[in-house]
């Protein structure tokens, strides 16, 4: 079933868990993420990229079709699912989302001074309610891993700002900044699992946690049962992929053809994701 985010976070808020958000690459990806959720019971967040062109007839008409193929995954699967514009940067590209059919928006203003990040989301926020869609806002900015030296103790969310910033924007789930990073890690990750308690202390809302990749098993264990409802994972699922298509080349039983590696490539793809849906607690929950 299709639902915007705020049905299967604010469950998963009451209940404890983690849902996981895997970013998919085409509609065959999401394919194999959609049946491996509803396998192992699991609602699930399917993250795409939609960055432009805006004005763009061809852009648009290809987003429209996108989201409208995913659409039709999703009603079929008895298990819910988020069609989740993740990372969208400015005003039209979250408009376009909303009218190709995502049932929720993740708004990064993140980069943005503070009182712009906050004027933005909330006039997101007013237009996706009134069309029934979600919106994910973040505070502090989560950066790269390959220059995680800098970006894993600079920009973390602000405890202070944590309930003035959800009250003025509305927003139904908060990405929070606490030591993760997008990519591989430089160095070792170090999760402020303080900032987080405090954080799930002031407000009253799901929260998110971006750069779930390489953060390792023991870290996302426990940030899924301590507060966070909902984790990205984006670079594991491909790079899972590739490394299950290489071993199945080198065992020589791997017929030459270019279905049977795109195939291998989707088994080690959705067997990570679903490895992380185990891992987060969101499996068996519909």
């Amino acid at each position: 079933m299709l639902v915007n985010a705020s049905e299967v976070l604010n469950a998963a808020k009451r209940d404890g868990y983690a849902v996981c958000a895997p970013n998919i690459i085409n509609v065959e990806t999401g394919r194999c993420i959609v049946n491996a959720a509803e396998e192992i019971g699991a609602p699930v967040i399917l993250d795409i990229h939609f960055h432009g062109p805006y004005g763009s007839f061809a852009g648009k008409r290809w987003l429209n079709d996108y989201v409208q193929q995913l659409s039709i995954l999703a009603d079929r699967s008895r298990t819910p699912v988020v069609i989740q514009q993740d990372h969208g940067p400015c005003f039209e590209s979250w408009i376009c989302c909303i009218a190709a059919g995502c049932t929720s928006i993740m708004a990064d203003c993140s980069e943005l001074p503070y009182e712009e990040n906050v004027q933005k989301v909330s006039d997101l926020v007013r237009i996706a309610h009134a069309c029934g869609v979600s919106v994910e806002a973040e505070l502090g900015h989560v950066g790269q891993g390959n220059n995680y030296a800098v970006d894993g103790v600079t920009n973390l969310t602000d405890i202070d700002l944590t309930a003035e910033y959800v009250k003025r924007t509305g927003c139904d789930s908060l990405a929070v900044a606490i030591g993760t990073a997008h990519g591989m890690y430089k160095g070792t990750p170090h999760i402020d699992f303080d900032r987080l308690e405090a954080v799930k202390k002031i407000v009253d809302l799901p929260l998110v946690l971006h750069g779930g990749s390489s953060t390792g098993d023991d870290n996302l264990y426990r940030l899924s049962h301590s507060g966070i409802n909902k984790i990205n994972i984006a670079t594991d699922l491909p790079a899972a992929g590739i490394a299950h298509l290489q071993e199945a080349e080198k065992s020589g039983k791997l017929p030459p053809f270019f279905n049977a590696k795109v195939n291998a490539f989707n088994e080690g793809f959705t067997a990570k994701c679903r490895h992380y849906m185990e891992l987060f607690g969101s499996a068996n929950r519909y």
